[in-house]
């Protein structure tokens, strides 16, 4: 009676087991029949019918499973079907990934430059010389941080809290012309430059000052952008800022970053 209850429990933690590894299939676009059919081929290499019995998949659908998981690089057909080992079949995953979503950009920023043009002959709001907005939340910050640096040819940042989300802000500079532009930047005195940032700054001309700033700030000839601590979030993505369009305003400010 005592090994009929031992053998039960380890049964139950091999289900579990394998029922957390289904789930934690499902990140690479697996369903729950791909998943449990990769991981009865991991064991050894199987029939179609072999495979539907261990993996608890219906027939019916063992052939288009298979199918599934030949294309996504996880099993290969022989005699028999087989599993790729683990390590290749995740890596091979993951450059599927990349290659499709570089693809759906290319198609995006395709259809973002066609669109763009249509709705420029819409877009009829005349520039105020004079303006004051919160903005809430990183994507319309990054908005209004890309449509200030267009406009802008001498530019001062100042990054404190920002400093968390430099990726996404450094993406803002990848279809920027710099050329043209003046860019200061100001860094918390500790800050450690990356051999790749280094690189990322000489590519764009950035010139960088270190010291110690209470605000993240974007300041432009006409445009100040000022990031507001947010005191219930935790993170650099949950964020508050306040634009400020006034020309006194910013080349005061602009001046006094100078001088820093």
């Amino acid at each position: 009676m005592h090994s009929y209850r031992s053998n039960t429990s380890c049964n139950l933690s091999f289900e579990e087991k394998k029922m957390k590894l289904e789930e934690e299939l499902k990140a690479f676009n697996l369903n729950s029949y791909e998943a449990r059919v990769y991981l009865a081929l991991l064991r050894e290499s199987m029939t179609p019918k072999q495979i539907s019995e261990h993996a608890k998949v219906p027939l019916p659908r063992i052939y288009d499973t298979l199918k599934s998981l030949e294309a996504k690089g996880f099993v290969i057909k022989g005699e028999k079907y087989s599993a790729i080992a683990p390590e290749i079949a995740l890596e091979s995953r993951i450059l599927q990934f990349r290659a499709e979503f570089e693809n759906s950009i290319k198609e995006i920023e395709a259809k973002k430059n066609l669109l763009a043009k249509k709705l420029s002959s819409l877009y009829l709001r005349k520039p105020s010389t004079h303006e004051v907005a919160v903005l809430k939340g990183i994507n319309s910050i990054i908005s209004k941080f890309l449509e200030i640096m267009n406009e802008a040819s001498e530019i001062h940042i100042t990054i404190r809290k920002a400093l968390k989300a430099k990726e996404l802000f450094k993406s803002c500079f990848q279809n920027l012309e710099t050329k043209n532009k003046k860019i200061f930047i100001i860094l918390p005195e500790e800050t450690k430059i990356s051999k790749e940032d280094k690189e990322y700054i000489k590519k764009h001309g950035i010139k960088v000052k270190f010291h110690n700033t209470l605000f993240d700030l974007l300041v432009t000839e006409k445009d100040v952008l000022i990031g507001v601590p947010d005191p219930t979030a935790q993170e650099p993505y949950h964020s508050i800022a306040i634009w400020i369009r006034n020309e006194v305003f910013a080349k005061a400010i602009q001046q006094n970053l100078k001088e820093t």
